[in-house]
This record gives structure tokens, sequence and C-alpha cells, in this order.
């Protein structure tokens, strides 16, 4: 028993040195160095083909030698079998050492190297820890006329994403179609053109839309804490020339090599290659399960794949033929659409399939492949539940007043923190109990969004010169009114369609910025970080040199002792009536309508705080924090903080305070 496993061993070894030999020279084949036609061939090409397979050799021989590896670790797990088994059992273990391990030579040896996924570590148990995020690839010959249908047979198929080929539209536009959002890259002229079509769930997800040209794109995007790059490609026919395709595949590996190893790459395209049924000679990229025979286009691909440590999804996947057929004409049928990944991630794979009832092309398919996202497609939203101050109107005023001041005592103490927290715990209660609290949920505006203030304004001067225009009678003021009207609606659409143009943008929603060293960030913390050392240098940025060699002196602080009157009601009454109205709280959540409604008694404890205030020089803790807003300045980069400006949201309460101080510096 022994001696036959070391002997297995022994003629696996030899097998394995042949294995190594056979790939050395079919990669010297293919590059010419054993002279033949491969030789010839290739002799004029780009050089790329050369280092695509000597890595394919490469991979070939250190997976022969891990599967040696693992042939020695099965015979000494049969060895310490033997030592606990029957005679029975030992006849057991043989039948298996027969059957299981074979002979390590020729396609034998491949199947055990090619690790077709099957249900393996994407089984239906990680459902429960994941989701299926479903990409397809498909060549639409033109989006003219086809944009609506193509979105229907998405919604349709369930595909999030989908990577179109030859769109043949010019430009670098991004649009929205009934729920999904496209961009595009196109030449000059009508022809190729790639793009991207995003559902809606996963277009804020986008961090950044990338165009090299009109045959290579790249968008990325954020899934959980995960970075995703999305490549369409569409690689140029047989019967273009030699410096197109070397040019298209030089492109890719820019692409590819510009994409960090620890993002996730997903590569959908019309790659004009046959890559055959077997994997003859690529099991580290072809799966075994394709269609077709193999040409020199299916060989640069495979090359390619094996470089770049990619899996050529729709092969590890055993199907029927419709099932596998991507273009069918004049009775001819093919494989030329492919969808990609890198192996690292094969436990990710779950499915990959054509659809062949999909009619919005006659000559392409759709390709759709499953995978598993570890987390959620779309993070939930964290809810924010605020007070409904809108609603303190009208009989709520009163029955709020009463439970703000309902049992309250004036309090003696000087400790301004604890004057303001127990008048700040009864206000927020009785708002609370009397005006409720908003769910939390941010309602997305879907078509309504671009409605702002200055739209508005712009209608409502058109509505007000058409009323005018209406209502006149004689005719030299008609006239007039007529072309005061036509400004206004014109001046209108321009306003509208002003703010509309956002929609066209590439990035609509910015959810992630960019850190110092140009990389996305998608963790929450680390966004937090880098906005609060952005703000901190850029308001802390000294604007001048210390002089005397930067020595300081510590002059201390110095005390007022002059006699000064305390504030009054009045001074409180006339700063409170200068604020404005309607806007954005601060930290502690409460608004200035709330002291006009506490009337004469609101207006005492003001009082009371304010003077306490002057008399001890401290003001709240809760004073001292604010909420700071970035707000974009419509130019440059969108994910970089330099491109911001920030505003403070303050207490309303410390701007009353300020006002009342502000006033008295002013006599």
């Amino acid at each position: 028993m022994v001696g036959g496993g070391s002997t297995m061993a022994r003629s696996g070894s030899s097998a394995l040195g042949r294995v190594a030999r056979a790939a050395r020279a079919s990669a010297e084949s293919r590059n010419g160095v054993g002279g033949g036609d491969g030789g010839r061939s290739r002799s004029s090409g780009s050089k790329r083909p050369r280092q695509w397979a000597m890595a394919h050799a490469e991979a070939v021989v250190s997976g022969a030698f891990s599967q040696r590896q693992r042939l020695n670790e099965k015979t000494q797990k049969v060895k310490r079998i033997k030592d606990h088994a029957t005679i029975e059992g030992t006849r057991f273990v043989s039948l298996i050492i027969d059957i299981g391990l074979g002979n390590i030579d020729g396609r034998a040896q491949y199947e055990t190297l090619r690790s077709c996924p099957g249900r393996r570590g994407a089984g239906r148990g990680n459902i429960r820890t994941g989701e299926i995020l479903r990409i397809g690839s498909w060549n639409i010959g033109t989006l003219t006329g086809r944009v609506l249908e193509l979105v229907d047979s998405l919604r349709r198929r369930k595909v999030k994403v989908a990577c179109p080929q030859e769109t043949r539209w010019k430009g670098t536009k991004g649009a929205e179609y009934n729920g999904y959002k496209l961009w595009h890259s196109g030449s000059n002229g009508v022809k190729n053109g790639v793009g991207f079509l995003v559902s809606r769930e996963l277009q804020d997800q986008v961090v950044e839309v990338r165009r090299y040209n009109d045959r290579i794109m790249m968008l990325r995007m954020v899934i959980g804490e995960e970075v995703i790059a999305v490549v369409s490609a569409y690689a140029p026919h047989v019967g273009l020339g030699e410096n197109e395709r070397r040019e298209f595949w030089d492109g890719m590996d820019e692409v590819m090599r510009n994409i960090p190893r620890d993002e996730k790459v997903y590569i959908g395209g019309d790659f004009n290659g046959h890559i055959g049924k077997k994997e003859d000679g690529f099991p580290m990229a072809h799966g075994g399960f394709g269609f077709g025979s193999r040409n020199e286009s299916g060989v640069t691909l495979l090359e390619f794949a094996v470089a770049h440590d990619l899996g050529i999804i729709n092969s590890f996947f055993k199907k029927r033929d419709s099932h596998l057929i991507t273009f069918s004409s004049g009775g001819r049928d093919t494989q030329i659409d492919y969808l990609k990944m890198r192996r690292t991630d094969r436990g990710r794979w779950w499915n990959c399939k054509v659809f062949p009832g999909e009619t919005v092309v006659s000559q392409h398919k759709l390709l759709a492949m499953d995978i598993v996202i570890r987390k959620r497609q779309v993070d939930g939203k964290k809810k924010n539940p605020q007070i409904k101050w809108g609603a303190l109107k009208g009989d709520k005023v009163e029955v709020f007043g009463n439970k703000v001041l309902e049992g309250r005592h004036i309090s003696i103490c000087e400790d301004t923190n604890q004057l303001w927290d127990e008048m700040a715990e009864k206000v927020t209660k009785a708002a609370k109990e009397t005006l409720g609290m908003t769910t939390g949920n941010k309602n997305r505006q879907k078509e309504s969004w671009w409605w702002n203030e200055e739209v508005q304004l712009k209608v409502r001067e058109k509505q007000q010169r058409f009323r005018e225009y209406v209502s006149c009678t004689e005719t030299t003021e008609r006239t007039r009114l007529k072309t005061r009207y036509k400004e206004a609606k014109r001046e209108a659409k321009k306003t509208i369609a002003k703010a509309r143009e956002r929609k066209r943008k590439d990035l609509g929603v910015v959810k992630f910025i960019k850190g110092e060293d140009g990389r996305v960030l998608v963790k929450e913390n680390e966004i937090k970080v880098r906005w609060q050392t952005y703000f901190h240098d850029l308001f802390n940025k000294s604007n001048y040199q210390e002089e005397d060699g930067g020595n300081t002196m510590n002059t201390g602080t110095a005390r007022n002792n002059c006699y000064c009157r305390r504030i009054t009601k009045e001074e409180v009454l006339t700063a409170l009536k200068r604020m404005g109205r309607r806007k954005a709280v601060g930290p502690d959540d409460i608004p200035i309508e709330v002291w006009r409604c506490l009337g004469d008694e609101g207006l005492g404890w003001l009082t009371l705080l304010f003077n306490t205030i002057h008399k001890t020089g401290k003001m709240p803790n809760q004073w001292r924090s604010s909420i700071l807003i970035p707000i974009y300045k419509n130019k440059g980069d969108a994910q970089c903080c330099e491109n911001y400006r920030g505003i403070k949201l303050l207490s309303h309460t410390m701007k009353l305070w300020e006002r009342v101080i502000e006033t008295r510096l002013r006599r």
C-alpha cells in the first residue's frame, strides 16, 4: 500500500516535468522562438502577446507543482489512515486512490487544475450573508431608437449594471432613462462607442467615470465598503489592421495596471474572438465549458486573461448551447462576448449565461453574470428623526408654551451649563410631545428636485405677467404686456434648463471623497477624519510670521473692572425682533421661534441666562459645537475637499446673545 503510493508520486513527478516542458515549448512556439507559422505571424506584431504567453507558461508550471504538493499530502494522509484501518478499510482506501488520484498526465492534470466554481464558495448558504449583483454585457448595434427598449429589457432581467458596446453616439455625456442612468463615450464619427447603464438604486454609489477612448471605459463604484471597478470594452474585429488591435490591448493593459489589487474588477465586452470549447493549454483562464473552436483573437484574449490573473466566467459554467451563443448571423452561431473577473474572487461567482429571448438586437444576445456581494448593495440609510418645528403655529403655540413653563422655577445658580441644559431639555421634551418627530427617512425627489427658489421666482414672475397680459383689453398696452410675458417665459425656460443640467453630470450625488493621495475613501470614519483635517488646516492656517525669532510673550488676560450695567428685557426683545425666521438649526435643535412663542416668560429666562454669562464670562459648552456643511463651488473635481467651502450651523440662542452684545458695542 505504501509502496504503491510512493511509485505513484514518482510517476506524478515525471509527468509534471513533461507538463512544464510542454508548456514552455508551447509558449515559445506562440512567440516565434521555435519557428513555424506561429513565429512568422507574430514577428511583425506587438511584444505584448510574448509577455502574456510567458505568464501563461509560468502559471501552468506553478499550478503543476502545486498539484504535486497536494498529491504528496494525500499520500501521507493515506499512510495515516492505513495505520488505523482494518484489512477491509485498506482495500477501500486503495480503491479511493485508484479512482480519485488517477494519472497526472495531459488532460487529466488540466481537469484537476481547473477550479470551476460550480456552487463552491458561492453556494446558496451565502445568500444569507450577501446579495446577488447581476452585471451584463450587450453589443446593441446602436443606441439610437433603442434606449428605452434596452432599459426595459435590463429591468425585466434584473440587470443592475450593464456594459453596452457599439453605442455609435458622439460625445461623452450622461442622461437618465426610466430609472437607469447612462454614461457613454463615443468618437467624432458615428462608429464604435461604449458605455454603462446603472439602475437607480446604485447610481449614488458611483464615485468615478473614466473614459479612455471610444472602445474602453471604466466606472468605479462603492458597494458596502468595497470599491468595484467595472470595465466596458469593445475590441476591433478581425478585418481591422494589426495596429488598431495592438492599440486596444495596450489600452486594456494600462487599465488593469491602474486598478489597485484590493479593488474588485468586472470586465464585460465584445472581444471579437473565439476561445473555443475546451481549455486546451489555458486551464487558469478557461473553464472548459466554451463554445466553438478557438482562433487567434481568442488566443490573445486568453493570454491577456492569464497575464492579469483573470477568469472568463462564461466558460466556467456548464450550459446548453443556447445559453452560450452570444452572436447569431446567417445560420452561424459563435461566442464573442465575455465577462471576466479576477480568479482570486472566484468564490463570488454564482452564475453566468446568455438570455436568448431578448430581441432588442437581432444578432447579439444579452450576457449576464450573478455575483455574490458580501454586503448589502445599497446600505440602509441612517435615520435622523427631527422635531417638526414647522407645526409650531395656531393652537399648538399655546399648548407648547404651557408645557415648557409648567412647573418651572427660576434657578439662582451661576452655572451657565446647568441653566441652559435644564431649559433646553424642557423645550425639546415639550416639542416632541406637542409637535411630534419625523421618521428620519429622506424622501428622494425623483423628478422635481430641481424646483429650487430661483426657479420658483422665475415661474411666478412668468405667471404674473401672463395674468396681466390676459386681463388687459387695450390694444397698445396688450402688445407691450405680451412682449414682457414672452421675455419672462424665455427666462423661466433658461433657469429650468440650467437647474436640470445637473441631471446630465457624471456624479449627481457625491457620497465619497478622495484622500490626500487621490484614493477614494469609502469608510465613514476615514471620510470624517479627512473633512476634519481639511477644515482644521484651512481655518487654522497662519498668514503671518512671528517676529523676534518666534518668541512669544505671555501678556496674560486683562481684566476689566469697570462698571457695566445688566442686560435688560428690552435689549433682548429688540435683538429677538431682528433675528431671521425659518433658519437651519444648530446642534441644540432649538430654533429662534421658540423664544417668540414663550412670550414674556421666555424673555425673562433669556435675560437671566445672558446676565449670568456676562457676569461669569462663560458660555454653555453646547454653544461651542457647530455643524459644518461643505458646499461645492461648482468647479473642479467634486470629490476633492479643496473644491468646497464650509458653512457652520450654530445655536440660534447663541446668535441672539451675540446680537445683544453687538448692539451694545455699536452704541
